[in-house]
């Protein structure tokens, strides 16, 4: 579990990167109570990017991620719980982007959005549950 996290000024490739390997997911990771404001300014083609699969280098950033706040690829039972994402200037890539992810839970998750973006992109993500969370009812995930 990680929680209770406030952080501003937040550079864009530095958004929270949850990165499993197909073979080895991350398991049992719980996200509550946090707080971060990107500088923004993402752009819609940063969002169109496919991140490099690491299986040997160093979990550490690598580019520009496709989603501004949230990206989490290869996860087995990710909870998102009191999550507030915001920027200063527009960004137009989704707010969270999930992909590989088998159990995906959502309550309370806030996000401000650039005009005609959508809040989320999820793809072969299943038993997905949304809760409290509005932004990502009008997404048309």
């Amino acid at each position: 579990m990680i929680s209770n996290i406030i952080a501003t000024g937040i550079d864009s490739q530095s958004g929270i990167q949850i990165a499993g390997l197909p073979e080895q997911p991350i398991e049992g990771l719980r996200l509550d109570n946090i707080r971060l404001i990107f500088n923004g300014g993402g752009t819609a083609e940063q969002a169109a990017q496919v991140p490099a699969e690491l299986g040997t280098g160093y979990p550490e950033p690598r580019g520009i991620m496709p989603a501004y706040g949230l990206f989490a690829r290869h996860v087995k039972g990710l909870e998102l719980a009191n999550i507030n994402v915001s920027f200063a200037k527009d960004d137009f890539r989704p707010a969270i982007e999930c992909v590989d992810v088998n159990g995906l839970e959502i309550d309370n998750f806030k996000a401000q959005l650039a005009t005609g973006v959508a809040a989320s992109k999820f793809d072969n993500v299943s038993g997905l549950v949304i809760r409290n969370s509005p932004v990502l009812d009008k997404a048309g995930n």
